[in-house]
């Protein structure tokens, strides 16, 4: 039997400087070919998927939006049952309430702020603000001060009934510096100011659809690249609606140039 070789400290550095056959070599070198393209693959996998992760973040903000106006519709249905079928005013006399502290009471049992999270879009580009949307001026009237002369009334569940899902009531409010939005659209585009306008059928200009101060009280179509927004109508269904798909028929409350605003 032989006895085992002795081992000795240069074998190593002999093994190290030892030429190793070609099809070791080619092995190595075909291996990290393998992890290149592996690695390549993956890249061009997350280079394609990135955006679809960002399309379905962004669609489900716009769905949990879509929530919060249902329930927002929820909050005003309960609101009217307790106070003769009518809505909420915009502002309340002497500016004790708006529509949004009357709605967040009746979610949480406390006027605000902090006012209830449904009335905040997870969408809003500005981070703040006690809430998020706006709604008609003609349905939530401002009883705070009324134009002389004129007698503000609040709109009545009879009243939206004969209109339906042809008349928004709330949506997608623009914010200010601090986030929030207006309680009511005073000037959106002028096209509800006038009782015996004609054009129901055109589609309102778009505008800037930015978060300035100075268009606080317009439409925000914030949602799905600034492409859609999400309406309360007149029968409390909520919808999301592309720009373009709403006609200013769809904000006049007097569509037929009646002297009822709601017809």
């Amino acid at each position: 039997m032989n006895a085992p070789r002795p081992f000795h400290a240069g074998g190593i550095a002999a093994i190290a400087g030892r030429r190793w056959p070609r099809r070791h070599r080619a092995r190595a070198l075909f291996t990290l070919i393998e992890l290149l393209v592996v690695i390549a693959i993956i890249a061009i996998l997350v280079a394609l998927l990135l955006p679809n992760l960002r399309n379905a973040k962004e669609t489900a903000k716009t769905i949990h939006c879509l929530n919060n106006v249902r329930q927002i519709g929820t909050a005003l249905l309960a609101y009217a049952g307790d106070f003769g079928d009518q809505l909420p005013p915009g502002h309340a006399p002497g500016w004790s309430s708006d529509w949004p502290r009357l709605v967040s009471d009746s979610i949480l049992n406390q006027s605000g702020p902090p006012y209830a999270t449904v009335l905040k879009c997870p969408s809003a580009r500005i981070n703040g603000g006690n809430f998020h949307y706006n709604a008609s001026f003609k349905l939530f009237p401002n009883l705070a001060t009324p134009a002389v002369g004129s007698v503000e009334k609040c709109g009545s569940l009879r009243e939206l009934g004969l209109r339906g899902a042809s008349m928004a009531l709330l949506w997608d409010g623009t914010q200010d510096v601090n986030g929030d939005v207006h309680p009511l659209a005073w000037n959106l585009n002028d096209f509800y100011f006038y009782e015996d306008c004609k054009d129901n059928a055109q589609i309102p200009a778009l505008g800037p659809n930015a978060d300035l101060p100075a268009q606080q009280f317009q439409i925000r179509w914030r949602h799905n690249a600034a492409l859609t927004a999400n309406f309360l109508f007149a029968d409390f269904h909520a919808e999301t609606r592309r720009y373009g798909s709403l006609t200013k028929g769809h904000f006049r409350c007097n569509r037929n140039g009646r002297k009822n605003y709601w017809e």
